[in-house]
């Protein structure tokens, strides 16, 4: 196939007609300029492994988010799961907190130590002692401080 260096050309071409006389047609040799289809198909090719590259990378990104999500997930329910058997055994030991320190069962074991009730409760007052400032302030420090 004959090709134009520059524009298409159009050709005359004489044929012989079948009852003797010469016809003269036209014909166009369209010609390829060297290097630019093939540019463009470069960069079409390329723009298009760019883009199926990208999307690959785009998907394989997707799944690590989401499994990373999903891991996530499972730690955070089995915290909350912790968190509800902790809050479950707190109030089970708060109850049990209760009832050591009810006055019947104090009383029922110190009974069972073998100590009596007192008849009565007689207080003792020191004779001539008066109560100054200074001792009133050591006083209600340490009821602070053992409060």
């Amino acid at each position: 196939m004959a090709q134009d260096t520059g524009t298409t050309a159009a050709t005359a071409r004489l044929t012989a007609a079948p009852g003797g006389h010469q016809e003269q047609r036209t014909k166009r040799d369209f010609g390829v300029i060297e290097g630019r289809l093939d540019t463009a198909t470069r960069i079409l090719r390329f723009l298009g492994t760019t883009v199926l590259v990208t999307f690959i990378v785009g998907l394989v990104g997707a799944l690590v988010l989401h499994a990373t999500i999903i891991e996530n997930q499972r730690d955070l329910d089995s915290q909350r799961n912790d968190i509800v058997r902790i809050a479950a055994d707190t109030e089970g030991m708060r109850s049990e907190l209760a009832e050591l320190e009810a006055p019947a069962r104090i009383v029922d074991e110190a009974r069972a130590l073998g100590m009596i009730e007192a008849p009565s409760i007689e207080y003792l007052t020191a004779p001539g002692a008066t109560l100054d400032e200074r001792t009133l302030i050591i006083a209600a420090n340490q009821l602070r401080d053992n409060g």
